[in-house]
């Protein structure tokens, strides 16, 4: 079933799955994956909030941080490195103090 281990890209032992990576090297069973640009093993897509991952592009949220898949963050919520689609709707991932970037309705550059 979904998330359960299994060896490294054999599709056999998932039922109704694929297998492919969660984070590095932590294979998994999963619904979908994708092969990463310049990457040799796929790794596991569509990933909900508190999957562990290692891309961006793991996450349904878009967002991979700390190796958890996140939610989008809301109005002032902690947001990485002014990234504006780690932010929900059209908000903006601005600066807001020393290194801490927040989601904001409008940014000023």
């Amino acid at each position: 079933g979904f998330g359960e281990a299994c060896p490294s890209t054999d599709n056999h032992n998932c039922l109704h799955g694929k297998c492919g990576q969660f984070a590095d090297n932590d294979y998994r069973c999963c619904s979908s994956t994708y092969l990463p640009v310049g990457y040799v093993t796929r790794y596991c897509d569509g990933l909900g909030t508190g999957n562990k991952c290692y891309f961006d592009g793991q996450c349904s949220s878009g967002w991979c941080y700390g190796g958890t898949c996140r939610a989008k963050a809301k109005v002032g919520q902690f947001c990485q490195d002014g990234t504006d689609s780690y932010c929900e709707g059209s908000l903006d991932c601005a600066l807001y103090g020393a290194n801490d970037y927040r989601c904001c309705y409008s940014s000023h550059s």
